[in-house]
């Protein structure tokens, strides 16, 4: 039980690190740019919302896209209906990242890893940054290994045969597993990755993943 304990913390702080090395490198290479970009493509709410969604997918954080758009909007450069549309793509872009993760190319990981930390040694600051984006996000494929390789040891503990069927009968304890470990970790992308993880691995059945899901968005609210 402790070698479970152990892989899955690691594979927590291994994604949200990498989600945050990742979210760095792109936000130091956006630089000052993403402001005007984000002015420059909003000029109705459906722009707004492909542009939030394309910004929130290339950085990787919802907040960060937030809270510039509200800046731009204290400064008077938005109107309230454009931040509208650009709040709501962020929702949907900070979804990339698992969507990538479904998509099962975790076997790229390690070489993904070993070319962003190659792409760190040069000397040209955009190539140095773009290392940096490609090390985080073979961190968080590397996470989403750890994670799954802990799904076969943990359908033979006793702890799982006697929590995951009140989870399927009670789809409420799932809702309030996701709120909980969000509020814990402080990402729902953390928890949404884990909890597809699990999935692959038929831990717990697709209605069970969808309440836990859930709950993780309520948990986002508690965080912020």
């Amino acid at each position: 039980m402790l070698h479970i304990l152990f892989s899955l913390t690691l594979g927590i702080i291994l994604f949200l690190g990498g989600m945050k090395v990742m979210q760095t490198g792109l936000y130091t290479l956006a630089g000052d740019r993403l402001k005007l970009e984000i002015v420059r493509f909003t000029r109705t709410p459906f722009r707004g919302l492909v542009t939030g969604t394309i910004f929130t997918a290339l950085l990787q954080s919802s907040s960060a896209v937030s809270v510039i758009t509200i800046g731009l909007t204290h400064a008077q450069l938005l109107s309230f209906r454009q931040t509208i549309g650009i709040i709501l793509g962020a929702n949907i872009g900070t979804t990339f990242t698992t969507q990538l993760i479904a998509i099962n190319i975790g076997q790229i990981a390690y070489p993904l890893f070993i070319i962003g930390c190659t792409l760190l040694l040069i000397p040209k600051k955009s190539i140095r940054f773009s290392g940096l984006s490609i090390t985080g996000f073979g961190c968080i494929l590397i996470a989403m290994n750890v994670m799954q390789s802990i799904a076969i040891p943990l359908q033979k503990t006793s702890f799982f045969t006697q929590t995951i069927p009140h989870l399927s009968e009670h789809l409420v304890y799932g809702l309030l597993l996701g709120t909980g470990l969000t509020a814990l970790i402080h990402s729902s992308s953390g928890v949404t990755a884990l909890t597809m993880g699990f999935m692959n691995e038929h831990l717990f059945p697709l209605t069970t993943a969808i309440a836990i899901i859930l709950g993780s968005n309520v948990g986002t609210c508690i965080s912020a």
